[in-house]
């Protein structure tokens, strides 16, 4: 079944609603969203990576001689975050990868699973995640797909809202990200050497 579901993406969000429609859920509780009330766990000794896909798919606005309005993709990013740590693993989307495809704001959310499930995979397992934890609820289905082969990844959304996005604002990131002229992986350490002073607890906030 779930060699499957993972050839068929569609088949396993279609069962997870059914699931959900009839509430089959007595026997598989949730794990409960990161919020203010355990906000604290995520400073934990095990590894948490945050995922935020909010600038996978961008796009600039254009006026057409006609005066229509039409949008061009730009290059985006996928965040993937430790929180303990400081790690930043930033994934560059090209642009080409949106090349004659279609409802791309759905293939984002995908697409951003298949790149984090591979992260994973190249991973030794002593430095793969323990917990993941979307920034975005639409990014459930789509890891949990990616990351059958991976059962014991625990992988939850958040009720917090984290302002990643505005770390394009920063602009080593965000020229890194517009002027790169294929997919790449990036890696940085967003605490620079704070945690020879100060605690991962103090470090998260104010990196933010």
């Amino acid at each position: 079944m779930n060699k499957i579901m993972k050839s068929n993406p569609a088949l396993y969000v279609l069962r997870e609603r059914i699931r959900k429609g009839l509430q089959l859920y007595s026997s598989e509780p949730t794990e409960p969203y990161l919020s203010s009330q355990n906000y604290g766990e995520i400073f934990s000794n095990q590894i948490i990576w945050f995922v935020d896909d909010t600038n996978v798919y961008r796009v600039t606005i254009h006026k057409t001689f006609e005066g229509n309005l039409t949008t061009k993709p730009i290059n985006g990013a996928i965040f993937i975050f430790n929180p303990r740590t400081g790690q930043l693993f930033l994934k560059v989307i090209h642009t080409s990868v949106w090349a004659g495809q279609k409802r791309l704001g759905q293939l984002a959310k995908w697409k951003t699973a298949e790149e984090v499930a591979a992260l994973v995979r190249s991973l030794p397992v002593e430095e793969q995640p323990k917990q993941i934890i979307v920034t975005r609820k639409g990014m459930l289905d789509p890891l949990e797909v990616h990351l059958l082969d991976f059962p014991n990844i625990v992988i939850k959304g958040s009720e917090l809202q984290l302002p990643f996005q505005a770390c394009l604002k920063i602009e080593k990131f965000g020229d890194l990200i517009l002027k790169a002229t294929e997919p790449q992986m990036v890696l940085f350490n967003i605490y620079d050497d704070w945690l020879k002073s100060i605690s991962s607890y103090t470090a998260f906030p104010v990196s933010f």
